[in-house]
């Protein structure tokens, strides 16, 4: 079906067209107490592949996709656990705050779940957040201490989590650190984040005297996985291992292939993958993945092996590179960065560079000796062929020049020639001799042509 994308904004759409518009963003239109007319104003009933319904006002959706599904990490693991887990009115939602800083009454603080019956208000911490830490400068939109000043403001830090005063007199304020990054780093002895989200939600809840349904931490992880979209993991984690905590399907996660490749790839990405091809960037050969194992085959090539602990992690291609040399595979591990392996594979054979290995350098070395000593045996031997056009050879075929090994001044050097004609030797420089002959056309020997 065309769109037509030149519409005002508010010009009245029908149900399909309006339905065609949502369908790129990944959202389904559900409603069946509209009419036959959309327009951005109108409250709409629509449900995402991942399965979060909700009813939203049709502009704010139709070119964002699900919020749900967008929305960060911790808070989503938040809401979940709210949803499932506390008794009384579903009334949890992001709220804005204005008075509340006394330097700027002006200034929103914004809170990421609050409930305006109980007068609760959680906030999800993260790295942003640290005392001690120093924010990326994209991310530094106040400074540290003006952000730690508005943090012990939402958090009333004073009053040990409880506002007196101002616009949230009365609230009691929790604070719950849900990043998916530490929970990674907790989680690797469990294999499983959900156990330490669910303990350290209930140590907040009873701060914050939550009344909970239920303690059964098997039954409540279904759920709080449904809130977080798993079934797109199912269907993912048939071919790949998801390595770390599952964020939802709209973010990008690490992942292992049965190959051995670990990538980083979004999650929608896997799932909706071309005709033909395995999703893994290795097998496929797609982009810097693709590179890196080119890259990898050409050292194999030369005789040389990747040692490090998975040739088909792209971590390492930033990092340098350890390599093990298969002729000499006692021989100690290397490691290079890319740009120097690169400089060797591609030197051409007039200018070779010394292999990484130490054990071939030396047979390296020793060969670029002889073939030098050839090619100056095969000159002075061209040399005597060209004395001996006039008549004369060269005795002690000495190298035409020399270098100073202080100064680095190339000098010329004589050579003892003999004439063939009356074996009269002599010591000449045998280069010049010879371009003075060929202008002439002759060389004369001081005891024949006295």
């Amino acid at each position: 079906m065309h769109i037509d994308h030149t519409k005002q904004r508010n010009t009245p759409l029908s149900v399909t067209e309006a339905t065609a518009r949502l369908e790129p963003f990944g959202l389904t239109l559900t409603s069946k107490h509209i009419g036959g007319v959309v327009t951005t104003s109108t409250f709409v009933d629509v449900v995402c592949a991942t399965g979060h319904k909700m009813r939203r006002r049709y502009g704010d959706i139709r070119k964002r996709g699900c919020p749900y599904c967008k929305a960060p990490f911790g808070e989503r693991v938040l809401y979940g656990l709210l949803r499932h887990y506390v008794v009384g009115p579903d009334d949890w939602k992001r709220m804005v705050v204005r008075g509340l800083d006394p330097k700027d009454p002006k200034r929103k603080v914004i809170f990421d779940a609050a409930s305006p019956t109980r007068k609760i208000a959680i906030e999800n911490h993260s790295g942003y957040h640290e005392p001690g830490r120093d924010v990326p400068i994209f991310q530094r939109s106040l400074s540290n201490a003006e952000r730690l000043r508005l943090d012990g403001l939402k958090e009333a830090r004073a009053t040990n989590g409880r506002h007196q005063g101002g616009p949230l007199n009365g609230w009691r304020v929790g604070v719950v650190w849900f990043e998916a990054d530490r929970l990674a780093k907790l989680s690797r002895a469990t294999k499983s984040y959900l156990p330490i989200v669910i303990d350290e939600f209930k140590s907040i809840a009873k701060l914050l005297r939550l009344k909970l349904r239920s303690d059964d931490v098997e039954i409540d992880a279904t759920k709080v996985f449904a809130a977080l979209g798993r079934k797109p993991l199912e269907r993912i984690g048939r071919e790949f291992d998801l390595m770390g905590p599952w964020r939802g399907i709209a973010y990008v996660h690490r992942w292992r292939h049965s190959c051995g490749g670990e990538f980083t790839k979004l999650a929608r990405a896997l799932e909706n993958k071309a005709p033909g091809k395995t999703g893994c960037p290795f097998c496929d050969k797609e982009g810097r993945y693709g590179r890196w194992l080119n890259f990898l085959g050409r050292l194999e090539q030369h005789g040389y092996r990747f040692a490090g602990r998975n040739r088909y992690s792209i971590c390492t291609e930033h990092q340098v590179v350890p390599l093990r040399c298969v002729t000499h595979p006692s021989a100690k591990v290397r490691k290079l960065t890319r740009s120097d392996i690169y400089k060797w594979l591609d030197a051409p054979a007039s200018r070779s560079l010394p292999p990484p290995c130490m054990k071939c350098r030396v047979a390296y070395t020793q060969h670029m000796l002889d073939k030098m000593r050839q090619h100056r045996e095969a000159e002075r031997l061209k040399l005597n062929e060209r004395l001996e056009l006039f008549g004369f050879t060269m005795v002690t075929m000495l190298p035409t020049s020399t270098r100073d090994s202080k100064t680095g001044a190339i000098h010329a050097q004589r050579n003892e020639i003999q004439c063939l004609n009356c074996g009269y030797r002599w010591s000449v420089f045998v280069a010049q001799r010879l371009s003075k002959a060929k202008r002439s056309g002759q060389m004369s020997c001081p005891n024949c042509d006295p």
